[in-house]
């Protein structure tokens, strides 16, 4: 292997199985892996992970927006999903594109075992490092990441990671939502704050996806950063993206149920009450977010 970061010592979680999500479509009820994150592994974020792709795949008009359609095309083209998740946008992608070869790497193994042969996955963390070696991509992907990492890991392990084994003039493409909306009905603020708190307890920014940009600036090897920022509707004003937002907003806040519980000093009764309002007002109130992407090509030598 080439040089590795000299930072990443850091162990955070460990992992006791190998696949949990069969080729069938069909999930195990439980996941037999520590998890440090705020979101838990179960059925309910599967699924939304997995409605989340087509969404901003819709909203994006396509899978990626870096330039390199004819090189994938090509072949002997090597790209990298970082936080791959279900693996679904990777299936996808590599599915669109059989000559070249598709990497996929997270902490929790969710991804299916019946997969394009040009895919592999692995089981790994930043914090500790990845094991490949310094310019191993042509491209690397990496999105909604915002609950996973804090201030301090952003800039010190995952952009400087990532930028380490991405090739000399290849692109790193990330995009993150915020977690803060807009045109919040009462009882989205009320979930809003709560789960504000639990970030910045975390030494999380809850809206760092503004400044990943800056952490690409600060690595002083990524040039030509683009930015674009997507408006995200929730509820059915939004049309069939809107409903499906929707969808995912009401899982994401199940997922999230337990610390904000603890931190409105709810009880279940009451929380469920809380997220039917939420699921009502949206609408009326036409609620949005904001997702930000950020490219950048690593300068040649």
């Amino acid at each position: 292997m080439g040089p590795r970061h000299s930072k990443l010592k850091r162990k955070r979680n460990s992992i006791s199985v190998a696949n949990n999500y069969n080729g069938s479509g069909s999930l195990k009820k439980e996941y037999d892996f520590d998890n440090p994150y705020m979101i838990p592994i179960n059925d309910t974020q599967i699924d939304r992970m997995q409605t989340q792709h087509h969404i901003l795949r819709t909203l994006c008009n396509g899978n990626f927006l870096s330039p390199i359609k004819d090189k994938l095309k090509a072949g002997n083209f090597k790209v990298l999903d970082f936080g791959c998740g279900t693996g679904t946008w990777l299936c996808d992608v590599a599915t669109d594109y059989p000559s070249s070869s598709f990497v996929g790497v997270d902490f929790a193994p969710i991804w299916p075992t019946q997969k394009p042969l040009n895919i592999q996955f692995i089981v790994a963390n930043i914090i500790d490092g990845l094991e490949f070696e310094d310019n191993s991509f042509d491209y690397i992907h990496a999105r909604s990441l915002v609950t996973y990492f804090n201030d301090h890991e952003w800039e010190i392990y995952v952009i400087p990671e990532l930028t380490r084994i991405l090739k000399p003039g290849g692109y790193l493409e990330c995009f993150d939502d915020e977690v803060l909306w807009y045109n919040m009905p009462p009882s989205l603020e009320k979930l809003c704050n709560a789960i504000q708190t639990e970030l910045q307890a975390r030494h999380m920014d809850p809206l760092i996806s503004r400044r990943i940009g800056d952490f690409m600036k600060a690595t002083g090897q990524l040039e030509n950063i683009q930015h674009e920022q997507k408006t995200i509707p929730y509820g059915s004003h939004g049309g069939k993206i809107g409903d499906l937002t929707a969808q995912t907003f009401l899982q994401f806040f199940e997922g999230v149920r337990k610390p904000l519980m603890d931190i409105m000093s709810l009880n279940d009764s009451e929380y469920d009450s809380l997220v039917s309002k939420l699921e009502n007002e949206i609408n009326f109130y036409r609620t949005y977010g904001k997702n930000h992407r950020y490219i950048a090509q690593k300068q040649q030598k």
